[in-house]
């Protein structure tokens, strides 16, 4: 019988409260100073555990090969040691409940072991890994070390549920027609992972679920990038999945290799204090900021020379910039006061020429979905909200807060999501008729949020904190951060993420994938071009719980004529979230 799924957490949650990566060493007589090398062993006693995940739900069987272990030395001693169901101890590798594995090694002593463990499925994938490192100890001594091997995939399956028989024409003397169906594919970032035609066929029935289900997903990481200078970065964009750019504090970089390097660019003029960029294409966009006069710099071909746009010699600096298309809006304030009158400007030409409207509120970020509506946020709670091409943000909001807001991300016309200090989340899904606060879990500054689709998004703020939702910004969850800088923006170009902060400060999330789903078929006598329905949605792999399910309405692209639609339904049915627990791997 298999456990239930809180039978199982219980057991999982037990398991990894006591395999926490630790270092307890004992001995008898304090440590002294090393001699010499090489003289004599230390024992040292190893625990890796094996948790039960019977909560997965898989139409396959997942069977590990090994658990391998490898000792290595600062002096390039190494034992490699390979732990199957056959060896001394056993590894159960399609094991439902939990186990945990024990040996002992003898090491030489005086030298600096590193130990890194890892499984292996029986195509040679590493499935999980970790890895510790133990100081130099003394001859006779004595340590213990427990691992906890993360798990590195996702596992999933998709759902069509209630596929209908038929589809109604707009033109009202063309019948109904009868919609067949005989083909439906799934793909993760472009790349088909599930290709199934029915059998025996013809067609699908309708009315019927048809589960597809796949796995190997990898799921979410983060790796710090050099970013090859020290200075404070204040904003990243990638406008193509090859080309990035990033401003901050006198610096101005670019990648053409999807932010694997990076090279600073000559922008002309002198040094300034960059707060923000806006680029359309790889090659068309704008940074902007200033400290002691406000600077806008534009290119149309990738960085290789810049025209100063606009320009002032005040003490100002440009906080906030962000074009759509051809309009754009800039906000120029006082570099260090928080009150006053502050000019917005507006552009028609991407950025070739700017004019000023009107002086309104101090603005820390402005952007907009089309030409017309856009959200500007700053000091004391303040939000408004441009409906007009005249560039105005004539609107002003109630926020509910009168705390400082400082990134404001609209993912359409009603959806927006705002950020700001002490842990500030605010909601609104009617275009900012209404504003509700969200509870982020943190009470660090958020300087920046961005959204992959209506339901992924990221925000990044202060002491390293980054925070993900997959519900529209509704809940939020904490991510781990490999960095306790202050992080200044967040941007993602399809699945790929990226943060900058304090220090130069750069790294990379990755694990949101890209997940469309596609039914195929011929329609009745309309003989139309498939697929006939499609959609899309992102899917972040880090957050959220084995059971989550994200809704998925595949649209009609089929003729223009017709209409229609097919709920799907993809839903997480398996992500290992605990540390200490390798997968189970039985899956039914």
């Amino acid at each position: 019988m298999r456990p239930s799924p809180q039978n199982i957490l219980s057991g999982v949650l037990a398991l990894a409260a006591g395999l926490l990566v630790t270092g307890c060493f004992v001995s008898e007589q304090p440590m002294a100073p090393p001699t010499h090398q090489g003289d004599g062993e230390f024992s040292l006693s190893m625990r890796v555990g094996v948790g039960s995940v019977g909560a997965l739900g898989k139409s396959a069987t997942i069977t590990l090969s090994k658990l391998i272990i490898v000792l290595s030395s600062n002096v390039n001693d190494t034992i490699r040691d390979t732990i199957t169901s056959s060896t001394t101890p056993v590894l159960n590798t399609v094991s439902t409940t939990d186990q945990t594995v024990s040996k002992n090694y003898n090491l030489k002593a005086l030298r600096v072991w590193k130990i890194v463990a890892t499984t292996k499925d029986l195509g040679g994938n590493v499935i999980h890994s970790d890895s510790t490192t133990m100081p130099a100890l003394q001859a006779g001594d004595v340590a213990a070390v427990n691992l906890s091997l993360a798990a590195r995939y996702g596992m999933y399956t998709a759902n069509f549920t209630s596929l209908p028989d038929s589809v109604e024409s707009a033109t009202p003397s063309q019948p109904k027609q009868k919609l067949n169906i005989n083909r439906l594919q799934l793909l993760v970032d472009g790349v088909s992972v599930k290709d199934s035609t029915v059998s025996p066929g013809p067609y699908y029935p309708s009315g019927t679920p048809i589960s597809l289900s796949y796995d190997y997903v990898l799921t979410g990481k983060k790796s710090t990038v050099s970013s090859g200078t020290s200075q404070d970065l204040y904003a990243v964009q990638f406008p193509t999945v090859d080309t990035g750019y990033i401003v901050g504090e006198n610096v101005t970089l670019r990648s053409i290799n999807g932010g694997a390097s990076w090279s600073t660019l000559t922008t002309g003029g002198t040094s300034k204090s960059l707060r923000g960029l806006s680029f359309l294409t790889g090659s068309k966009g704008v940074i902007a900021g200033g400290s002691d006069s406000v600077v806008i710099r534009r290119t149309t071909n990738g960085g290789s020379s810049w025209t100063r746009v606009l320009g002032t010699n005040s003490a100002n600096i440009v906080r906030a910039i962000h074009l759509v298309n051809d309009t754009g809006w800039m906000v120029r304030s006082h570099v260090s006061s928080l009150t006053g009158s502050y000019q917005y400007y507006v552009t028609y030409d991407a950025g070739a020429t700017w004019t000023p409207t009107l002086s309104q509120d101090q603005i820390y970020s402005v952007r907009g979905v089309n030409g017309t509506t856009a959200w500007a946020v700053g000091p004391a709670g303040k939000i408004r909200k441009n409906t007009a091409a005249d560039g105005f943000f004539s609107t002003v909001q109630a926020s509910g807060t009168s705390r400082t807001l400082r990134s404001v991300f609209p993912v359409n016309a009603s959806l927006v999501i705002v950020v700001g200090d002490s842990g500030t989340i605010l909601r609104t899904v009617d275009g900012g008729s209404n504003w509700t606060s969200k509870t982020s879990g943190t009470l660090q500054n958020l300087n920046s949020v961005w959204f992959l689709d209506a339901a992924t998004g990221f925000a990044v703020g202060d002491s390293g904190k980054v925070l993900s939702t997959s519900d529209s910004g509704n809940t939020w969850s904490s991510e781990t951060s490999p960095t306790t800088a202050n992080l200044n923006s967040v941007n993602f170009f399809g699945g790929n993420g990226y943060v900058v902060g304090a220090g130069g400060t750069l790294f990379t999330i990755s694990g949101s994938h890209l997940v469309e789903m596609r039914a195929y078929g011929p329609l009745g006598t309309w003989n139309v071009a498939n697929p006939l329905y499609s959609g899309s949605k992102y899917i972040n792999t880090v957050s959220g719980t084995s059971t989550t399910t994200v809704s998925l309405t595949l649209q009609w692209v089929g003729p223009s004529s017709g209409t229609g639609s097919i709920t799907a339904t993809l839903g997480k049915v398996g992500k290992i979230t605990v540390n200490g627990v390798l997968p189970g791997t039985n899956l039914p």
